[in-house]
């Protein structure tokens, strides 16, 4: 089987085993990932997208290639409980781990970022794989930008979805 020589320096482990050389290659191909992150900041401090910044270099450093800029988001301004901007981040990009393996890269920046914030910050993060997500969240993003949402239809949307998630508060 061959591969191009890119491919296997880029998904390559290189050891020694038993004092022969070992080389162990991920063969798995890249999946297309979408992740959201909302309401990290705190009204006297921190910021969403400072946070997506360290979630950058932290997927950088595990090999992810990301498709696109981040995006910020910004949702609707009247929301009465807005910690600061109301901004989400959104990410894109391809990975050979899998939604569970992101999300636990990932959770301890969210934790140790949040930790110590007001009770109006209510952190979340969530992830979905592949090239397009379905009309019911594209729907729903839409909405988030020019109406309030009650939590309860945010977690029927993840109830019912392929969507991983992390998030805590109300």
């Amino acid at each position: 089987m061959n591969f191009p020589a890119r491919a296997c320096l880029d998904r390559a482990t290189v050891g020694v085993f038993n004092g022969n050389l070992l080389i162990v290659i991920d063969v798995r191909e890249p999946r297309t990932f979408h992740l959201g992150l909302d309401d990290t900041d705190r009204p006297k401090g921190g910021c969403t997208t400072h946070l997506a910044s360290f979630f950058v270099e932290e997927l950088l450093s595990v090999g992810v290639e990301f498709v696109d800029f981040p995006n910020l988001i910004r949702l609707n301004p009247d929301v009465p409980w807005k910690t600061r901007g109301n901004g989400a981040v959104a990410l894109r990009f391809k990975s050979t781990l899998n939604a569970d393996e992101i999300l636990d890269l990932l959770k301890p920046l969210l934790e140790d970022y949040t930790r110590g914030a007001d009770e109006r910050t209510n952190p979340g993060l969530v992830i979905f794989e592949g090239e397009l997500p379905p009309k019911d969240l594209r729907d729903f993003s839409e909405r988030a930008l020019h109406t309030v949402i009650r939590m309860e239809e945010a977690e029927k949307l993840l109830e019912n979805s392929k969507l991983g998630s992390l998030h805590w508060g109300d």
